[in-house]
């Protein structure tokens, strides 16, 4: 019983946030920490519809004398029926010793029994690191004997430059896994050329919302640090999962290793804690 009034206190300015995000734009987003789940199975078990509230952190530690990062953030998001699914996220982050917020709103919609487009915006209204603005528009096509494929495109706008992106993803669903492979295209307006980056993701699916995700990614990656955006060569290794108690509550985690070029290595972790209403 004594727990009741502290569980108030942490859902009440989520529910707040959640609608002063959805009155800010009309099309009403990580892991900000993970929003809605982009696995297609999930999606599937989970769709009879309820609100998702979740809060967590991130801590990466840097070599070379950089300053941690830190992350705190706070999700609401909402399912329907047929695969259709909003969400928002407020986050705060400190960077090489610069403090950030942000707030992005997303949503999917099904095109058909096997089509998806997914919408997402975010804005930072400090936007010393992260961007002050960036949108993505991305469509989701399941094939036949669990293949699939998406195709997305993300404008990103940061103080001193601009970037496009085009992503494309190769998925494979078979016994209860999930192998995908994604290739991101990113060029710098103005003439900074364009760079290449690759992701290969494995899931394990247990029970009927537990996962499990090995992720690795190589390239060239363009890396904000606040007053210039540098081009930097990029291998990275992560693994993730979420865990569900019981039917109400659930667990998020993940360590990452980047090495960022010569500049840096970050390692960290990021926690998460949902309760479904």
């Amino acid at each position: 019983m004594r727990k009741l009034p502290l569980i108030g206190a942490v859902l009440l300015p989520l529910l707040l946030f959640a609608s002063i995000a959805g009155a800010q734009t009309p099309t009403a987003s990580g892991g900000a920490g993970e929003k809605i789940p982009n696995e297609k199975k999930e999606k599937e078990v989970d769709s009879s519809g309820g609100v998702d509230v979740e809060t967590g952190f991130s801590v990466e530690h840097l070599s070379n004398d950089f300053a941690p990062w830190r992350e705190g953030y706070l999700s609401v998001s909402k399912r329907f029926r047929s695969r259709r699914a909003i969400y928002g996220v407020y986050r705060v982050t400190n960077r090489v010793r610069q403090a950030d917020n942000e707030m992005t709103v997303g949503f999917y919609q099904p095109l058909g029994r096997r089509s998806t487009i997914f919408v997402e915006a975010s804005a930072s209204p400090t936007h010393r690191v992260l961007p002050k603005f960036s949108t993505l528009v991305q469509f989701e096509q399941a094939f036949k004997k669990g293949w699939g494929a998406q195709v997305g495109w993300r404008h990103t706008e940061f103080r001193t430059a601009r970037t496009n992106t085009g992503i494309f993803t190769a998925e494979k669903y078979f016994s209860n896994y999930r192998a995908a492979y994604t290739l991101y295209l990113t060029n710098l307006a103005a003439g900074g050329g364009t760079s290449a980056a690759h992701r290969v993701q494995l899931t394990k699916y247990h029970g009927e919302k537990n996962s499990f995700t090995v992720s690795a990614a190589a390239g060239r990656e363009l890396e904000n640090l606040g007053e210039r955006i540098l081009r930097t060569d990029v291998q990275s290794f992560g693994i993730g999962g979420r865990h569900w108690i019981n039917s109400r509550w659930a667990l998020n985690y993940s360590y990452n290793f980047t090495r960022q070029g010569k500049i840096y290595t970050r390692q960290g972790f990021n926690f998460g804690i949902r309760y479904r209403f």
